[in-house]
């Protein structure tokens, strides 16, 4: 679900060599420390930069935080199971449901730290959306049947009781709106400026594409855990020293105020 994942990889790499060819004092600093490494998965997007960030507030108590990037969740789960990586962050409680919560799976969640919510917004520039406009959702089953809830809650449709599986577009029972939703996957999101009147997209892309947010939107509420991001462990890791001050940093007030500021208060911390 994260926008041109690529290319803000890319220009993010760059701000963080140019930041540290800018302080060679720093930089001689830390290859004369021994760190004590730990492995973090995330999948590409805002939790490079959330981590760039922790990686900063760990660093002098001698930890290094090193990331790998995962194409999708399934298989970041997959990787913690391996032993591939220490921890994976950015699952949601929804995605370790379905792909790691079996008890002999040998996988603990810690506590979630926060709530990245989707995004109604118009890309027409025209408030309220018109009748029959074109609405871009994500066609991955999982935030597909997030976004159809999310849209159902704010009475834009309604959907057929469904509670043993997930929703998809032919469960709208209900479109007072006649919107006319088109479903992208990652390869067309090049396409929804173009075909789409509408979107539904995390805020966080949202802002990471154009470092601000609509002046129109619809935001989608927490109304549970659901969608919490939690922190994805080994059983027998999750007491480790360095595993433990992750999990502290997550709840810290700097990083707290980090997330806000960085994403003009549209994620939620969890206290």
């Amino acid at each position: 679900m994260k926008l041109n994942h690529r290319i803000l990889y890319f220009i993010l790499t760059l701000i963080l060599l140019t930041g540290c060819a800018s302080k060679p004092e720093k930089a001689n600093e830390s290859r004369n420390k021994l760190y004590t490494n730990v492995y973090v998965g995330i999948t590409p997007g805002i939790h490079y930069t959330i981590l760039n960030k922790i990686n900063e507030l760990v660093n002098d108590d001698g930890y290094m935080v090193i990331i790998k990037i995962y194409e999708d969740p399934e298989k970041l789960i997959s990787a913690v199971k391996a032993n591939d990586i220490d921890v994976a962050y950015g699952i949601t409680a929804s995605e370790y449901s379905l792909w790691g919560a079996p008890a002999d799976s040998g996988l603990f969640p810690l506590e979630a730290n926060m709530f990245e919510p989707f995004l109604l917004f118009s890309l027409k520039n025209k408030w309220p959306i018109p009748e029959n406009s074109i609405v871009a959702v994500p066609g991955n089953s999982l935030d597909l049947d997030r976004v159809l809830r999310f849209l159902r809650n704010e009475d834009i449709i309604s959907l057929a009781d469904n509670k043993e599986k997930l929703y998809t577009l032919e469960d709208i029972t209900e479109n007072p709106y006649q919107y006319q939703f088109f479903s992208y996957v990652q390869e067309d999101f090049a396409k929804i400026s173009v075909y789409a009147d509408a979107a539904v997209l995390a805020a966080s892309v949202v802002i990471e594409s154009v470092l601000t947010l609509p002046e129109k939107y619809i935001l989608e509420k927490r109304n549970s855990s659901l969608y919490d991001d939690i922190l994805l462990v080994k059983e027998e890791a999750k007491n480790r020293k360095e595993i433990q001050k992750l999990k502290n940093i997550f709840a810290s007030e700097e990083l707290k105020t980090y997330i806000y500021e960085q994403y003009l208060g549209s994620l939620e911390v969890i206290p």
